[in-house]
């Protein structure tokens, strides 16, 4: 049978990594299961297939006219880094002007036809991907929040309020435009519905795949024998994100400071994009690893520690320490919109202060270690596997997919 396509807008670049990315490019590992799925992110003149859960990225014909359509949001950043608007947030407003993304997605459109277009937490592209959907007849627009960013931004220090005012304007209207948001808890389900006003929203909670996951634990990391130390402390993230950046330096120079006291031969190892590779004393920065090598460094580490003091939506990060069994000390709002309690799945502080006692409790208490890890493996298998995660959301899909092959039965 002839599989329906979906196609799927992110102003990323995909293969630069970061949690936003895993989430986009695992649903569309998943959905490539069932129809057929193509993405168009930040790389111009090309577009990625997916099938079977593999990502092929294929080349279109290069363009003058998408070069020159691709500078129009580079110009719109400078003019609001002039009124100095946040740099690394400037795109969740100028990709509304994104029409290299648009001529792109065109012209991979017209081809494949899909009956869905799913844009990926840029809900500024959500304008974008209406007039795409006019041109090319698909029949749903979906819009996937991975946070709730008026919330987020709101959070930052010396926010410019006009920033986040226009935020909320673009954030609500993209929500209106949708025929289906999806969020990642039940905490954005309930913001979306009283921020937005609206109730064409579903959860599609952030998830692991367990499968993974399971093959990398208890293996050998061959690739880093010698470089990897006994025991070690982790954290990784995208650090080209300020709140990884922010609870990095905490970190490393208030909670480790304090941990290396009384535990001087326990490293931190800390992975993701946007960080140097170096080994320094019991300081090691891998910088970005591939996905196997990222498990792999988990499923073999002592514990993770997650200091962070903001942002939103939930940390897929905390789910992977979970999975791989690992014991998990973090913030609360670390661990904010997981379905996660303390002293069962997780160990959650009130402040970075109190990580160095909640460590060597960890440590003295091989009891406590082993319950969290149990509880945390069996709660992350029950909740945030990928595939209990993006049931309902398929179903809808396959829905919306025989309403679609309906419409065109008719027409012909």
């Amino acid at each position: 049978m002839f599989k329906k396509s979906i196609l799927i807008l992110t102003h990323r670049n995909l293969d630069a990594g970061g949690g936003a990315s895993y989430r986009t490019v695992y649903i569309a590992k998943y959905l490539s299961n069932f129809f057929r799925v193509f993405i168009v992110d930040a790389q111009r003149n090309t577009y990625i297939v997916v099938d079977s859960g593999f990502l092929r990225r294929r080349t279109q014909q290069r363009s003058i006219l998408c070069a020159l359509l691709n500078l129009v949001p580079s110009i719109l950043d400078r003019f609001l880094l002039i009124l100095k608007f946040p740099k690394e947030e400037v795109g969740r407003f100028t990709s509304i002007m994104d029409f290299g993304i648009f001529y792109d997605a065109l012209r991979i459109g017209i081809k494949v036809k899909p009956f869905l277009i799913m844009v990926e937490e840029y809900y500024s592209l959500m304008k974008i991907a209406s007039l795409l959907r006019k041109i090319i007849k698909a029949k749903y627009l979906v819009l996937d929040l991975h946070n709730i960013d008026t919330l987020r931004l709101s959070r930052y220090p010396s926010v410019n309020k006009m920033f986040v005012k226009l935020i909320y304007l673009l954030e609500k209207r993209a929500c209106r435009v949708a025929d289906l948001v999806t969020v990642v808890s039940n905490s954005d389900l309930y913001l979306a519905k009283k921020v937005f006003d609206i109730d064409h929203v579903i959860l599609l909670s952030n998830f692991v795949n367990c499968n993974e996951l399971e093959n990398a634990k208890h293996k050998e990391l061959e690739c880093l024998k010698g470089i990897m130390p006994r025991s070690y402390v982790v954290f990784h993230g995208d650090f080209r994100y300020f709140p990884n950046r922010e609870a990095l330096f905490i970190l490393v120079n208030q909670v480790m400071a304090k941990i290396w006291k009384h535990f001087p031969d326990i490293k931190l190892v800390v992975m993701g994009p946007g960080l140097p590779c170096i080994s320094r004393g019991r300081l090691v920065l891998m910088g970005y690893v591939p996905q196997k090598v990222l498990y792999e460094v988990l499923c073999n580490a002592s514990c993770a520690i997650v200091p962070l003091l903001r942002g939103g939506g939930t940390r897929i990060k905390i789910l992977e320490y979970m999975a791989c069994g690992i014991p998990v000390i973090s913030t609360k709002i670390g661990a904010e919109g997981l379905e996660v309690k303390n002293f069962e799945h997780i160990l959650l502080v009130n402040s970075v202060d109190e990580i160095p006692s909640m460590f060597e409790l960890l440590m003295k208490n091989d009891k406590l270690r082993e319950k969290i890890r149990c509880n945390a493996i069996a709660l992350v298998k029950e909740r945030y596997d990928i595939a209990k995660a993006m049931k309902r959301f398929v179903d809808l899909c396959f829905q919306w997919a025989g309403s679609a092959g309906d419409e065109d039965e008719g027409r012909n």
